[in-house]
């Protein structure tokens, strides 16, 4: 894992170091949801779908230039009766990336009116959800610009 300081604020997000932020087709940043709605807190208001239509893209810049990226699916998930490892999904093949893609549509708490294929860069953001013991929440999304 890498640490990346001033990604929210002050705060600190860790990015699965599998990804390679220039050459990944699937970032994954996971940050802490702290109870004082500091951190990825927010990242579960994309629980409702209003949320979501309020805010359906997310600016993630790094030091290789800046980006937008359209929500495509949001989900809850209990790790301790999972057996999808949505964090695996880093360096993706065609084949790999439909599979991807079809777990977290499937498992999206609403449809987006948006979907990705094999060539769109994705980012998927994660963070602790407090519905299960060892939930997580997650996001993701395709860049659309850059």
């Amino acid at each position: 894992y890498e640490i990346l300081i001033g990604l929210v604020g002050s705060e600190m997000c860790i990015r699965d170091r599998a990804c390679a932020v220039d050459q990944s087709n699937n970032i994954v940043i996971y940050g802490h949801h702290m109870k004082n709605k500091t951190m990825f807190s927010s990242l579960v208001n994309y629980a409702n779908k209003a949320y979501f239509d309020e805010h359906p893209v997310i600016r993630f810049d790094t030091l290789f230039g800046f980006g937008e990226y359209r929500v495509i699916a949001a989900f809850s998930f209990d790790t301790n009766n999972e057996t999808f490892r949505y964090n695996e999904y880093t360096d993706m093949n065609e084949e790999k990336f439909d599979e991807f893609i079809s777990e977290c549509m499937a498992r999206s708490a609403y449809d987006t009116g948006y979907t990705a294929e094999y060539g769109d860069r994705l980012l998927t953001l994660s963070t602790c959800e407090y519905t299960h013991t060892n939930g997580r929440f997650v996001v993701v999304a395709k860049l659309i610009s850059e």
